[in-house]
C-alpha cells in the first residue's frame, strides 16, 4: 500500500467521510496522487462512495475501519 493510501485510510478511521472533490489540507501529496490513491482503494473495495445532496462522499468500509482502529497503538 502506498504512503498516500495509508494516509487516507488512517485519516478516514477518525472521520465520518471525505468529499471526493476536496483533498484535505493535512495531506501533503499532490491532488493527482490523492485521486490515484482513491481509485486504488476503491478497486480493492476498502472505501465506499455515496452521494448525498449532489456531493460524492467516501467512507471507509466498516470492517476495515474497525481493523485499523484495533491495530493502532
Amino acid at each position: 500500500m502506498s504512503d498516500s493510501e495509508q494516509a487516507i485510510v488512517l485519516w478516514l478511521t477518525s472521520r465520518p467521510g471525505l468529499q471526493l472533490t476536496r483533498k484535505p489540507s493535512e495531506f501533503t501529496f499532490s491532488h493527482s496522487e490523492f485521486l490515484q490513491a482513491i481509485v486504488s482503494l476503491s478497486r480493492r473495495c476498502w472505501i465506499e462512495k455515496t452521494t448525498e445532496n449532489g456531493e460524492t462522499w467516501l467512507t471507509l468500509q466498516a470492517v476495515i475501519k474497525e481493523y485499523v482502529k484495533n491495530q493502532s497503538p
